[in-house]
């Protein structure tokens, strides 16, 4: 849903979906991760070092400095490489759960019909 509201610039919306799966999927990364890029993509900063901070703790070493290496591109003004970057670490995390996803899959949408 997030990756379609984004494609028609519905960012709001985009952003709305990100995080209530990043709430209620917490052991789902990539909800908190496209949440961040998001974030870096509209100039939220502050609120994309948040998102670091809670997702970091569920990353690996090599994970962890990637997404360390975006946010310094980023205060660099380097953008290029930084979505580079950003890339390389979506495509890792996407591998390492991928024969976790979905376990992760069934596991959300558990959680999320239990809030609603």
């Amino acid at each position: 849903m997030a990756k379609a509201y984004v494609t028609v610039n519905r960012l709001d919306r985009a952003r709305g979906v990100l995080k209530r799966l990043a709430r209620s999927c917490p052991h789902y990364t990539i909800p908190s991760l496209r949440l961040i890029a998001l974030d870096i993509e509209q100039d939220r900063l502050q609120a994309a070092r948040q998102h670091k901070r809670t997702l970091s703790e569920r990353l690996t070493g090599e994970e962890r400095a990637l997404l360390n290496s975006v946010f310094r591109l980023r205060a660099e003004g380097r953008t290029e490489p930084m979505w580079r970057a950003f890339s390389r670490l979506d495509q890792r995390i996407e591998q390492r759960i991928a024969p976790h996803k979905q376990e992760l899959f069934k596991q959300c949408s558990e959680q999320l019909r239990q809030r609603d």
